[in-house]
C-alpha cells in the first residue's frame, strides 16, 4: 500500500477502516485494469504488434 494511503486510512474511525481499505484497493486495482485495456486499445489502433 502506498504511504499516502496508509496516512489517509489511519485517520478513519476503526469501525470503518476495513471498508476504507477495500475502497482504496478497488480504485487502485480498477486503475490498473483500465490502464491495461486502454494500452491494448491504443496498441490496436496504432497497429503495434508484440
Amino acid at each position: 500500500m502506498e504511504l499516502h494511503t496508509v496516512r489517509q486510512i489511519s485517520v478513519v474511525h476503526p469501525t470503518w477502516r476495513a471498508r476504507a481499505v477495500g475502497i482504496c484497493r478497488f480504485w487502485r486495482d480498477g486503475g490498473f485494469a483500465v490502464g491495461a485495456v486502454l494500452a491494448g486499445v491504443l496498441a490496436g489502433a496504432w497497429r503495434i504488434a508484440p
